[in-house]
């Protein structure tokens, strides 16, 4: 009796490439939103965002789904993880009306990544290699390099920021747990609890944008569910460990974009910084190749060994690791 083939198991390279495809469209994303601050309330954006997430989504693929794109199993986590997104903007706009600058409002998300593996550890009990953690020390350092993030006042000054980043974090563990959900089944559930919880504030801060501004409404939603489509994918085919790092390209890709759009050279401070995130990024992707090959075949010792995952891990039991 032929017994049936195991499924192979998920590329570590392909969760890689998603990975940072996800980080050029959300600096890409970033560029988008800018073009709207100031005339337009962050209630607004988000909720057209979410929105046109929801229509796309709809016209595309809800007629031709078999099943509901809303049936799920776990709505509770669905609706909290919605909960999460909706709160990374609405954090960034509550920090800066008290006072912060938006480079200040925006420095919770570089830390998001070391918040992630302290999650990925304690919450999904996913063991993390010592070379991860390098890797997301040194994004962290490149990070404060290209940006030279502002430092704030007080220590009140922070709280709202670092929320900002553990929201983004949890998000990201949850996104890791609801990988047997159906992707459009999650992506709906993003932009619906996102839209809902908006709605009733719309009314008061809605302003009727222009032709031009509609446009880029409409783009920002698009490009809003590509870079979740990509995020998606990275974290069904890769424990959140060995995302997180990656996640820092997006840090290089916003320099990189906002130097060329100026038409300046770097100085030799960001040059060090985009140089160390590639340095990352490629040994992130030798790592990957290794964890491509079979076992007998990817001896790996040092900061870089894999450490087995066997036990009791619910939530990342991922037979890789």
């Amino acid at each position: 009796m032929n017994r049936p083939k195991r499924a192979p198991p998920p590329s570590a390279r392909a969760a890689l490439g998603f990975a940072f495809a996800f980080s050029a469209v959300w600096a890409l994303l970033e560029l988008i939103a800018s073009r709207l601050q100031g005339g337009y309330d962050v209630l607004q954006i988000e909720g057209c965002r979410f929105a046109v997430q929801l229509a796309l989504m709809g016209v595309v693929w809800g007629w031709r789904s078999k099943t509901p794109l809303w049936r799920t199993r776990r709505p509770l986590a669905q609706l909290v993880r919605s909960a999460l997104m909706l709160a990374i903007p609405l954090s960034f706009g509550v920090a800066v009306l008290q006072g912060a600058s938006p480079h200040l409002a925006m420095t919770g998300l570089w830390v998001a990544p070391v918040f992630a593996l302290v999650l990925a550890r304690g919450w999904l009990l996913s063991k993390t290699p010592l070379f991860v953690w390098i890797a997301t020390a040194a994004g962290l350092c490149a990070t404060v390099a290209m940006l030279e993030p502002a430092r704030p006042t007080t220590l009140q000054a922070s709280v709202v920021p670092l929320l900002m980043g553990l929201a983004f974090a949890a998000y990201l563990a949850l996104t890791r747990s609801l990988r047997h959900e159906p992707v459009m089944t999650n992506l709906f559930y993003v932009g619906l609890g996102g839209l809902l919880g908006v709605l009733p504030f719309l009314p008061g801060v809605w302003v009727m944008p222009t032709l031009h501004d509609a446009l880029v409404f409409a783009a920002l939603g698009v490009f809003g569910f590509v870079a979740l489509w990509l995020l998606e994918h990275a974290l069904r085919r890769s424990p959140l460990p060995w995302i997180a790092p990656a996640l820092y390209v997006h840090v290089a890709c916003l320099t990189g974009v906002s130097l060329a759009v100026r038409g300046h050279l770097p100085s030799l401070r960001i040059a060090l910084g985009l140089a160390l995130v590639g340095g990352i990024a490629f040994a992130l992707w030798r790592a990957a190749a290794a964890r491509d090959l079979p076992a007998r075949r990817a001896p790996m010792t040092g900061p870089m060994a894999l450490e087995s995952a066997s036990g009791p891990v619910p939530l990342d039991d991922d037979t890789r690791h």
